[in-house]
């Protein structure tokens, strides 16, 4: 789980050529999302992270609220993503702790 603080339109690069669809590693609206791990592997908790999601999932999430993010591949490759519907740190645990990543 992260704590969002800030979700921005990933560049695309001069004239736009890395947002392009031909180019393999694109997303649709790529979106970059930065948070603070709170709850997670332990290598992870209390550090600054950096997503690029496609805008579609990007938008799920709102700055300063908690997110679970389902991770896979030695935790760097986030395969869904769920905006908390709580503020408070003891609920959004239960939350969490509830939480079926659907992927």
């Amino acid at each position: 789980m992260v704590k969002v603080v800030s979700t921005q339109p990933t560049s695309g690069g001069s004239l736009g050529i890395l947002s392009s669809p031909s180019m393999a590693d694109a997303l649709p609206e790529a979106t970059d999302v930065v948070g603070w791990v709170l709850i997670g592997p332990q290598a992870l908790r209390g550090q600054q992270i950096r997503l690029r999601l496609p805008g579609i999932e990007a938008r799920k999430l709102a700055v300063g609220q908690p997110a679970a993010l389902g991770l896979i591949g030695g935790d760097h490759i986030c395969i869904c993503v769920a905006a908390a519907p709580v503020q408070e740190d003891a609920a959004s645990r239960r939350w969490l702790d509830a939480w079926k990543c659907p992927a």
